[in-house]
């Protein structure tokens, strides 16, 4: 039995935003990001690692994991995805180097 909830296009506005941002981040710095959305789960995370190589990549000094199912408080997950955007818009402004995505 699948579950079902409203399409929010204001949410579905800051994914596409934070996908953009990370294809920003990574073609303009060092860094390595990586988006991942499991629907089977609702799960969007996005993580940022050292460099381009395997050794750098696999440090990572960014991470931010959100299950989407708080569609039933949408105000909750659009604050946290805004958080995310502000931490990636950080990182292209040089102002940050590790970062917590969340904060």
């Amino acid at each position: 039995m699948s579950k079902e909830y409203k399409y929010n296009v204001k949410i579905a506005d800051y994914l596409a935003k934070i996908i953009r941002l990370a294809f920003e981040v990574n073609c303009k710095t060092d860094y390595s990001v990586f988006v991942r959305f499991s629907g089977h789960v609702d799960n969007f995370e996005v993580e940022i690692g050292e460099g381009k190589n395997k050794r750098e990549w696999e440090i990572k000094i960014g991470r931010a994991n959100i299950y989407l199912v708080s569609l039933d408080e949408p105000k909750e997950v659009e604050k946290t995805l805004e958080k995310i955007i502000a931490g990636l818009e950080k990182i292209l402004s040089k102002k940050e180097r590790r970062i917590n995505l969340l904060d």
